[in-house]
């Protein structure tokens, strides 16, 4: 019989042995590397962080004019600006602005003074120095306009400036001498229109970043898609870009009653069809289905009148608007219409009302997205 002490021995030998053999027998043995079917997996990267993004900068807006880009206001009014000389010749416009609503002064040349518009009151330092911007552009190159101010103190006068046809801004650092100031365009030196937008005044000398059109996160101006809408052009009693379709004998330039410019269409009209006197623009790229408006500033010689916008197209399908009304002083009259072909002609229908009428400052322009 075994001895109980050495049957255990035995068997642990017998153990060890036995994984000895085994390992022997998958190729491992004592003093070497056992190669494992099992493999560390391998880690995986940690991602590169990216750049941080760039912040993108708030608009730097350190101007303390009011109303200093001409958005408030009704009618030809600018709220808070005042006409002081050849107020008539100063009006609103809303195409080729630096965005949305501008102002138009028409000058016939003379004195700075003859044509002149002057700004809501800011609060100054005397002493202090200050700097008045605005974008300005000129119907003929080589126009001048100042700056000057108005305070009571008395007047100060910036510099002559040269106004080309393009938008360019203008500036004029100066100091005040009284604790509240107004800011003076003067606008009557050269035989010219202008246009005008965007006029501000900031602390210090350097005048804050700015751009006309607006590219700062402002909205430009609507383009008139119109040719000649201002019926500056053309010879006579012609107006370039538009045809009389009918009632020609009627329908005459005038320089007499203008909204802008120096010229504008005068149509006596003896009344019947809105068609007997018909008024109409060259075509203009249109998109079918997108909304477009159209705009006309209009007077009568007497009040009563009526008139109305159509449309001509290749695909011969008018749109008509609804006869409006019309008075003696300057009304802007606008009709809104889906286009049904990608050439459209706006069309004046003035025969309706026996009356003399004014039209100036005809545009097209693409409805902006709400």
């Amino acid at each position: 019989m075994l001895n109980k002490d050495l049957s255990t021995k035995l068997a642990k030998g017998l153990l060890v042995a036995g994984c000895v053999v085994t390992l022997a027998a998958c190729g491992g043995g004592f003093g070497q590397d056992y190669d494992s079917p099992f493999e560390e997996p391998t880690p995986t990267p940690e991602p590169t962080p990216g750049p941080e993004p760039t912040p993108v900068p708030a608009p730097v807006d350190n101007n303390i004019l009011a109303n200093s880009e001409f958005e408030d206001g009704s009618g030809d009014d600018f709220t808070g600006w005042s006409k002081l000389n050849s107020a008539d010749t100063i009006t609103a416009v809303t195409s080729d602005t630096c965005a949305g609503r501008g102002m138009q002064a028409v000058s016939a040349g003379g004195d700075p003074w003859s044509v002149q518009v002057s700004s809501p009151e800011f609060d100054t330092t005397i002493g202090a120095d200050y700097t008045a911007t605005m974008w300005i552009k000129s119907s003929v190159a080589d126009a001048t306009m100042r700056f000057s101010t108005s305070a009571l103190n008395g007047a100060q006068y910036g510099g002559d400036n040269v106004i080309g046809t393009s938008w360019q801004q203008v500036v004029w650092n100066f100091q005040p001498n009284s604790d509240a100031t107004q800011l003076v365009l003067d606008l009557g030196a050269s035989a010219t229109t202008y246009l005008i937008d965007d006029v501000k005044i900031v602390p210090g000398l350097e005048p804050d970043p700015s751009s006309c059109p607006h590219t700062d996160g402002g909205s430009a101006g609507p383009t008139n898609l119109l040719s000649n809408g201002g019926f500056e052009s053309g010879d006579g009693d012609a107006f370039t870009d538009w045809t009389v379709e009918n009632g020609a004998s009627g329908v005459s330039a005038t320089a007499a009653e203008v909204h802008g410019g120096s010229r504008a269409l005068q149509a006596v009209a003896a009344g019947g069809n809105e068609w007997d006197v018909q008024v109409t623009s060259a075509r203009a790229d249109t998109v079918v289905g997108t909304t477009y408006v159209a705009s006309m500033w209009v007077k009568a010689a007497a009040a009563g009148g009526q008139v109305r916008f159509s449309t001509k197209t290749d695909i011969d399908v008018a749109q008509y608007q609804g006869l409006q009304t019309v008075g003696t002083d300057w009304t802007e009259v606008s009709f809104e219409f889906a286009a049904d072909d990608v050439k459209t002609s706006m069309v004046l229908d003035l025969g309706a009302v026996a009356a003399t009428y004014y039209i100036d400052d005809v545009s097209l322009t693409e409805k902006p997205a709400e």
